[in-house]
């Protein structure tokens, strides 16, 4: 009778155990499920990290552009107002160069428009 109690405990003892390992198994398969998702957030993370630095790469280098262009359209207004107190560029060009300033003009502005606008304010 005892070694029958001391056999029964045993067994009890050996399901418990399984029942342990088990419920352990599916712990650590749960922890590396969640362990491949973190892996794939950190994955898609630095790839969205890469392209906001392109992206602010290339806004930069859009705005230097822009700065440029404004200097440069700055300069050439400077010089057509230095053209038209001369009588003759005002008398020979006088309509042309008029039209041209409204345009130079409202080149600012183009910025807030649609792109598809600005060719149009150009020709």
């Amino acid at each position: 009778a005892e070694l029958e109690e001391h056999r029964r405990r045993s067994e009890a003892v050996e399901r418990e155990r399984d029942q342990h390992m088990e419920a352990s198994k599916r712990h650590q398969e749960g922890i590396q499920r969640v362990q491949t998702e973190v892996d794939s957030h950190l994955t898609k993370l630095e790839q969205h990290q890469k392209e906001s630095t392109l992206l602010r790469e290339k806004l930069q280098r859009a705005d230097e552009e822009k700065r440029r262009h404004q200097e440069q359209l700055e300069q050439l207004q400077r010089e057509l107002g230095q053209l038209r107190p001369n009588g003759s560029a005002a008398a020979s060009g006088g309509g042309g160069a008029s039209a041209a300033v409204p345009a130079a003009a409202e080149q600012p502005r183009a910025d807030s428009e649609p792109p598809s606008a600005e060719p149009a304010k150009q020709s």
